[in-house]
């Protein structure tokens, strides 16, 4: 019974946690959104805010095009590479406290176009500039681990600095005053351990940027409408990575989630097998005592307290079992709740089918007392 219903804790969580992952809610909306990099090149676009006036009449020209609802920038686009976390740094007025984050440089539209929700604050702004002070807006999950349970709002972060062996110390970037805090997003199968850091690419300056496109309704044909678009601003401006954004996404997430399929497959199977090994072993159990029970009856013991005989003593082997295996399924539970499913061990649904099948193996007991 123990063994039984520990196995049937591991199989219900993660048939649970398998199921939860086919309607993960990434923290974005990724449909009717097209994936485009664009690169400056560093002879002709020198200066900053050379580069920041050439992303702007990019993003001004894509989003004239026909169908296009919005348009936004970000420095790297997501599921597109291995990100690279950074060391962050959060001062308030108790000092100051580290975490990792994803860096993403990002413009005023990029929030909008992707539909990230602000939580708190407000997003970044088209004056958030080179010459102003900067700025950032942070995930919720770094805020908590940045500041715990206070407001991040008006707080400071930076980038820490990385010190290289033999090398000279490398100077911090400057604090930037948190004026927003958005929803976390998920790039894989489960929350990452870290939180993601976003500042106005404004104030940076990149030779590099990602557009997202938005068009209303599903995208038709649209890789030489981009190229044309961008090509009208500057020809020497090379397109890469360009695709739809949720297919990008499908593809990232298919191998875990085809093996979440396959997993609720077989833990099906092995519920059902539990379920009916369950049930065999407690009428086999009964029928063993068959003839016991027949010559207390022939002695004048009424079935009712025949039934309660056996139902106390088969209760009794049972409920250590159920004790034992609940023990086991929690620790199994804790277990697979470090996996990238994230199986809840107190799941209330998993416990409820499981009361159910200790239910179906309990009745063969009273059916072998009456027969």
């Amino acid at each position: 019974v123990a063994l039984s219903l520990s196995l049937l804790v591991g199989a219900g969580l993660m048939v649970r946690s398998a199921l939860h992952l086919q309607y993960q809610d990434l923290g974005f909306h990724p449909a009717g959104v097209v994936r485009a990099q664009m690169g400056l090149r560093q002879a002709t676009y020198p200066a900053a805010a050379d580069r920041v006036m050439a992303f702007e009449r990019l993003r001004e020209s894509l989003a004239q095009m026909p169908g296009v609802e919005d348009v936004g920038l970000v420095s790297m686009g997501l599921f597109s590479t291995r990100f690279t976390t950074w060391e962050t740094e959060g001062q308030d007025l108790d000092g100051v406290s580290r975490a990792e984050a994803v860096r993403w440089l990002v413009d005023e539209r990029y929030f909008d176009v992707l539909g990230i929700e602000i939580v708190r604050g407000r997003p970044l702004d088209a004056s958030d500039g080179l010459e102003n002070e900067p700025v950032a807006v942070i995930s919720a999950r770094l805020a908590q681990h940045l500041f715990g349970d206070e407001d991040a709002l008006g707080k400071s972060v930076r980038l820490a600095a990385f010190d290289m062996p033999g090398m000279p110390p490398e100077e911090p970037d400057p604090w930037a005053r948190v004026v927003g805090v958005v929803a976390d997003i998920y790039r894989e199968v489960a929350p990452d351990p870290v939180g993601d850091l976003y500042l106005p690419y404004r104030q940076v300056g990149p030779a590099w940027m990602s557009a997202m496109v938005r068009f209303r309704g599903s995208p038709g044909p649209f890789a030489v409408a981009l190229d044309d678009a961008v090509g009208r601003v500057d020809p020497d401006v090379p397109l890469s990575s360009v695709g739809r954004l949720d297919e990008t996404v499908a593809a990232a997430m298919k191998p875990t989630r085809d093996f979440a399929v396959l997993l609720v497959g077989f833990s099906a199977f092995a519920l059902v097998l539990a379920i009916f090994g369950l049930y065999g072993v407690i009428s086999y159990a009964a029928r063993q005592r068959q003839r016991i029970i027949a010559i207390r009856i022939a002695l004048g013991a009424d079935r009712a307290s025949v039934v309660t005989l056996f139902l106390r003593e088969g209760l009794t082997v049972v409920a250590t079992g159920v004790v034992l295996g609940t023990v086991g399924g929690v620790l199994l539970g804790r277990a697979l709740e470090t996996q990238p499913f994230g199986a809840r061990p107190g799941d209330p649904m998993t416990h409820i089918t499981l009361a159910g099948a200790m239910a179906a193996g309990l009745s063969a007991g009273p059916k072998a007392a009456s027969g």
